[in-house]
């Protein structure tokens, strides 16, 4: 099963016993509040739910999917992405001009 919540959009769900406006109403499910889902009908406009152990149907377009638990990252997830080359290139040019820079010296002074 999967769980949902009460959209904050409405004021309340109402849980009915058949998918139609015109069916019983069971009870009403404030924003923010948890329910199980089912399964769905009619092209995805009711949805199957249960409800304080009631099961009926809720209109669909009120019921928002919870997401899954947030894992805690992997030591090494939380580690940005690096950006540009990496060190060791920076300490290879350094040498090169090092390098450069003495043998023009030694070039111009002999």
């Amino acid at each position: 099963m999967r769980l949902a919540h009460v959209s904050h959009l409405c004021g309340g769900l109402k849980l009915h016993s058949a998918p139609a406006h015109s069916s019983k109403v069971l009870d009403i499910a404030a924003p923010g509040e948890h329910v199980d889902v089912s399964g769905e009908t009619q092209a995805g406009r009711w949805t199957l739910v249960t409800y304080k152990g009631q099961q009926g149907y809720m209109w669909s377009s009120y019921l928002v999917e919870a997401a899954a638990p947030a894992q805690a990252p992997h030591e090494i997830d939380w580690l940005p992405e690096p950006v540009g080359p990496p060190a060791w290139m920076y300490a290879a040019g350094f040498a090169v001009i090092c390098i450069g820079f003495m043998l023009a010296v030694w070039i111009v002074l002999g």
